[in-house]
């Protein structure tokens, strides 16, 4: 006889974001977790690299469950990466893994 299975958890798709509502997701989530959260910033973390930026999102389930930007430096062809932030329900899984190796 064998236990309870445990579920699998949720399929994540990894895009950039392709829409207003993926945006719009990616940076709620980034205010949830570096203003609200971890209280990094006050009101925003928003700043001048997100307009040159693309962001990249985890989905599962129909909504962001992590996000990441990525934006080329003032040295061409040199990218850096930067305000990965994930849904506390979705750490400690894969998500983030796979944000940092997209970006």
């Amino acid at each position: 006889m064998t236990g309870p299975r445990t579920p699998l958890p949720p399929l994540l798709h990894l895009r950039p974001a392709r829409d207003a509502a993926e945006l719009a997701g990616a940076m709620a989530l980034r205010r949830r977790v570096f203003v609200e959260e971890q209280g990094l910033f006050s009101g925003t973390d928003e700043d001048g690299h997100d307009a040159r930026a693309r962001h990249l999102v985890a989905v599962a389930d129909g909504r962001v469950a992590g996000t990441v930007r990525v934006y080329e430096s003032d040295e061409a062809g040199v990218w850096l990466g930067g305000r990965l932030a994930v849904a506390p329900e979705f750490r400690g899984g894969r998500a983030g893994a796979l944000l940092v190796l997209a970006a």
